[in-house]
């Protein structure tokens, strides 16, 4: 009789760990699907940023080239040579930039 009440203990402490594993690894899967939601919802965040800093960027080029294009209306050649040249250094930069950066962009 001391044998079968042993084996019922054994059971019933075995059938509340495997309960207890159950519900951590329950709550483990809701935090993981928790998480993944955050780091998809950041990763979103990041991408719209950066389409507006794309954005951002284009207007402020736009607007240099305005500014050149003003300088050489109004008869400034020296002042036009200067924002064109600068334009073109800016441009040189962001290429050498980019194929620097061409490798790690394909991850994100």
């Amino acid at each position: 009789m001391y044998m079968v009440e042993v084996y019922s203990n054994s059971l019933d402490e075995l059938e509340k760990n495997i309960d207890a594993l159950i519900t951590l690894s329950e709550n483990q899967k809701k935090q993981i699907a928790r998480l993944n939601e955050e780091n998809n919802n950041a990763r979103n965040e990041i991408l719209r940023s950066h389409a507006q800093i794309v954005e951002l960027q284009k207007k402020y080029d736009s607007l240099k080239i305005a500014k050149a294009n003003i300088c050489l209306n109004k008869g400034d050649v020296k002042e036009a040579q200067k924002e064109l040249s600068e334009i073109i250094e800016e441009i040189n930069n962001c290429i050498a930039q980019l194929e620097q950066d061409e490798p790690a962009s394909k991850t994100i």
